[in-house]
């Protein structure tokens, strides 16, 4: 196996998993905080 006796697609797969958690998330989080400081006229 690859590095640490660890498949290098199912480490690929796990982090590319984590960083697109990431991604939604930070994706709602600036849109929500958007959405709160519109002014609305």
């Amino acid at each position: 196996m690859g590095y640490a006796q660890q498949d290098p697609l199912v480490v690929y797969k796990k982090e590319s998993y984590e960083k697109f958690q990431n991604l939604i998330y930070s994706f709602k989080h600036d849109t929500t905080a958007y959405m709160l400081n519109v002014n609305f006229e």
